[in-house]
């Protein structure tokens, strides 16, 4: 066999081996956002989430925030532009569940189980659990929420972006 004969098959030899060799690798090293180390991994089935504050952004990006209250100092403090007063006052200290399997969670007419829900991340000792909700039809509407579960002080900050309306608050395992 002619040396440049040897060579080439070497050549191919080598390159099919590791081609072989790096599909094995990408399957052990791919980490799905599910698959944690185990030392890493939180059991948990269910969130029970309480909402604490809710706001708004209006139009020149600045946030107000809800309020539930309807006193007199409350509207005064409206009126000067520090609190606002809508529909979406009345979720603030409601609690709610949130699957950790769908993503899905309501309370009191609003949430996203009309969505399709995608868990982008379950979380882990290390990482927040996180969920994107899209609605369906001409007009679409997306909701981002993320817990971060990896907090030690047993309570878990939340937060719901919909649209200009950011909820926020504390979850614990359920």
């Amino acid at each position: 066999m002619k040396k440049h004969q040897k060579i080439s098959i070497l050549g191919a030899a080598l390159m099919i081996s590791a081609a072989g060799f790096s599909q094995t690798h990408a399957t052990i090293f791919s980490m799905e956002p599910d698959r944690y180390p185990s030392s890493e991994y939180l059991e948990f089935k269910n969130l029970v989430c309480d909402v604490q504050n809710v706001y708004q952004f209006e139009e020149d990006s600045s946030l107000v925030k809800f309020s539930d209250e309807t006193s007199l100092s409350h509207k005064i403090l409206e009126f000067i532009g520090l609190y606002k007063n809508g529909v979406y006052g009345q979720f603030i200290g409601q609690k709610f569940v949130l699957n950790r399997e769908t993503g899905n969670y309501k309370f009191k007419d609003f949430g996203n189980d009309y969505y399709k829900n995608t868990v982008i991340d379950f979380g882990s000792t290390k990482q927040s659990y996180k969920v994107i909700s899209t609605s369906s039809g001409p007009y679409i509407h997306t909701q981002y929420i993320q817990v971060d579960v990896y907090q030690k002080n047993g309570e878990m900050n939340f937060r719901i972006m919909n649209g200009d309306i950011l909820f926020t608050g504390n979850c614990q395992l359920g």
